[in-house]
């Protein structure tokens, strides 16, 4: 399974969205949370659907995705201005704003993945300045080279 993740409104959701579109099975990590029944008042058990889960889709996305049982990580970075602008148009507070662009900034996302896998199973992709087809192209080729490196084992 390969994990995308970095901080809300990175581009997660809307990568594969389009994804699916073009032939590339992509879940969103809440929705299987919620379908397992790990997900309650907002917050999800890592464990429970570490646990629970049967089979796993190609490609998974969510902020936590890389606490998964995950085969290869894809990290999502953009400019910390155009997070934050993204995260006002989307109601987050001051508090969780910053939170979450200190997350990315210090490198949580691939810290917590390098925990669970080597360091060549984990690869970051900045999209700042990419266009949404752009940054689509972007991860579509890490997908496609993480797909060819887990195949060898």
């Amino acid at each position: 399974m390969i994990c995308i993740t970095g901080p809300p409104k990175s581009g997660k959701t809307t990568i594969c969205t389009e994804l699916n579109s073009s032939g590339i099975e992509c879940m969103s990590a809440d929705r299987i949370a919620e379908s397992y029944g790990c997900l309650e008042s907002g917050i999800v058990d890592i464990d429970c659907m570490n646990d629970r889960m049967l089979s796993f889709p190609r490609v998974i996305e969510g902020h936590y995705s890389h606490l998964l049982r995950c085969d290869y990580v894809i990290v999502l970075k953009t400019d910390p201005a155009v997070l934050e602008e993204r995260m006002k148009l989307a109601g987050y507070s001051r508090e969780k704003i910053s939170e979450n662009i200190d997350s990315s900034e210090i490198g949580l996302f691939e810290s917590e993945a390098l925990d669970r896998l080597p360091l060549r199973r984990i690869v970051t992709c900045d999209l700042t300045g990419k266009s949404i087809p752009e940054s689509i192209m972007v991860v579509r080729n890490k997908i496609i080279e993480a797909e060819a490196l887990t195949s060898k084992g």
